[in-house]
């Protein structure tokens, strides 16, 4: 299995099952997404898991936890782990 893969997997289980909040989630995910495609890490993914991580780092970078700063652009918390569930569910080991 994809180390890299295997990372991202781990993480997104964590938000799904509640183990890490939607704001700790975002910025581990948005850190660990910058650091595997600066590394060129995304590059040994197979297309659809390259694709689902980069949409699922869309979702985070859309998630406002601030209901004050948030507009009609940005995904509020169930929005977000929404969006996230089903963009996981293309992810195949």
């Amino acid at each position: 299995m994809n180390h890299t893969f295997e990372r991202f997997h781990s993480l997104i289980g964590s938000l799904l099952s509640a183990g890490i909040e939607p704001a700790a989630f975002k910025a581990e995910y948005m850190r660990l997404w910058r650091e595997c495609r600066d590394a060129g890490m995304l590059d040994a993914l197979n297309g659809s898991a390259n694709q689902a991580f980069d949409r699922i780092f869309t979702a985070a970078d859309a998630y406002c936890e601030d209901p004050i700063l948030r507009d009609s652009n940005d995904l509020d918390e169930q929005q977000f782990v929404s969006e996230v569930r089903t963009i996981a569910q293309y992810l195949v080991r």
